[in-house]
Order: structure tokens, then C-alpha cells, then sequence
């Protein structure tokens, strides 16, 4: 916009000072067409000669007020965007914290009947052996790992944590165990 002309009451792609309501409606129909909008293109809309619309597009602005309404819109879409990945993450978040305490109910069940009878056997367990035993905690472990993950994720933390040692040249060093085996465990 030049100096010392037309001015804007609000937002440029708003109704300006001045700007007649017919102006302004040639104004918004050439905003809204999107990549394939042209003066040309109102012009016929309107019944109205090129030359009258070229003119209507210079003295309001037209290039730069659509340039401001599609900012405005991309604005808009990313504080919508950003909003629902805000709202999934607390979502997310909720729901693996409720996974998280029922994963949990088996083990505090266990504690309980232990500590209710005072043999440390586990009627509901009885009949298994070590290695389906190990096997059961294994997998509670594995899955409740996979949910801290989901809460950890939502919270934008990071799920792994590498620790570099100086004599490996700073690269991580991963160790993988093997499974125990159900008399390995015996020993233990």
C-alpha cells in the first residue's frame, strides 16, 4: 500500500477506509478463488469491463490483501493443528496411565495374597513352573515398557537413552542379555 492513501481499519484483507461495499465484494470474490484468481475473472463475474477491475485491484490492494488472507489462513490451520497434536498427546497421555494401572493390578494382586496368607505361595500360580513364571513377568515388563513408552512419547520425552563411553569412540554401546533359562533362574 502506498503512502498517504487508502488505510485499513483492521486486518488488510478486511473492509478498508472508504472501500465501497460493492469494492469490497469484488475484493472478497477475488481473495476467495484461490491460485486461479485474476481481476479478468471478477470482472466477468461482475458484468464488468477488465480495465474497471485492474483499476478496483490497484487502488485497494488486492495482491497484497490476498497475500495477508492466505497468511492469515495458514495461520489459522497451523494453531489448529498444533492444538488437536496438543489435545492427541493429553489424550495419549491419559490413556497410557490407565493402561499403566491395570497393567499394574496383577502385580499389587499378587503382593496382597502373599502378604494375606504369609507362605509366599500364590494359589492362582501354584501349578506353573519358574520358567512359565519368568515367562509371565517377562511379558508384563515387555508390555508395560511398550505403554511408558506411549505416556513418555506424549510428553515429548525421549523413549531411549543412549550413554557413550569414552573408550568406545564415543559411539553407544548396546548390550543385549540373552533369556534366562527356567533353571538359570532356579539358581539364582
Amino acid at each position: 500500500m502506498q503512502k498517504g492513501t487508502k488505510r485499513y481499519k483492521g486486518k488488510p484483507y478486511e473492509r478498508m477506509e472508504g472501500e465501497s461495499q460493492k469494492a469490497f465484494e469484488a475484493f472478497c470474490r477475488y481473495r476467495d478463488m484461490g491460485r486461479e484468481r485474476t481481476a479478468r475473472k471478477v470482472a466477468q463475474e461482475f458484468g464488468k469491463s477488465d480495465a474497471y477491475m485492474n483499476q478496483l485491484s490497484q487502488v485497494w490492494h488486492w495482491i497484497e490483501r490476498s497475500k495477508a488472507w492466505i497468511d492469515e489462513l495458514d495461520k489459522r490451520r497451523r494453531e489448529a493443528t498444533l492444538k488437536e497434536i496438543q489435545e492427541m498427546a493429553k489424550r495419549h497421555t491419559q490413556q497410557a496411565m490407565i493402561h499403566q494401572k491395570i497393567l499394574m493390578l496383577p502385580g499389587e494382586a499378587i503382593i496382597k495374597r502373599i502378604n494375606k496368607d504369609g507362605t509366599g505361595k500364590i494359589r492362582d500360580f501354584e501349578g506353573l513352573t519358574i520358567g512359565q513364571l519368568y515367562d509371565k513377568a517377562a511379558n508384563a515388563a515387555f508390555i508395560h515398557g511398550k505403554v511408558v513408552d506411549i505416556e513418555r512419547k506424549s510428553r515429548g520425552e525421549p523413549t531411549e537413552i543412549n550413554k557413550s563411553d569414552l573408550t568406545s569412540g564415543g559411539n553407544p554401546i548396546r548390550v543385549i542379555l540373552p533369556p534366562i533359562s527356567a533353571q538359570e533362574l532356579e539358581n539364582v
